[in-house]
């Protein structure tokens, strides 16, 4: 499963939620930190990132982190 997080929103909201999956998710998860993920308006107020494409939104790091651990659970 592809985790794609961006640049800028990791800038602006902090990368609590990318220290969290890199040390939970083990294999299950292939993540890169890319410039943008051509979502701005959500980028600037909330924690985003794109799972296999589909932009998954939270208003927290741990949020976006159980969000995107049910979908990998989901996917095996």
């Amino acid at each position: 499963m592809e985790v794609l997080f961006c640049r800028e929103n990791l800038a602006t909201m902090g990368d609590a939620a990318l220290d969290l999956l890199t040390r939970n998710a083990g294999d299950k998860l292939r993540i890169q930190v890319i410039k943008c993920i051509i979502a701005c308006s959500e980028c600037a107020s909330q924690h985003i990132a794109r799972v296999n494409g589909e932009l998954i939104v939270a208003s927290s790091a741990d949020e976006l982190v159980n969000k995107i651990l049910r979908l990998a659970t989901a996917a095996n």
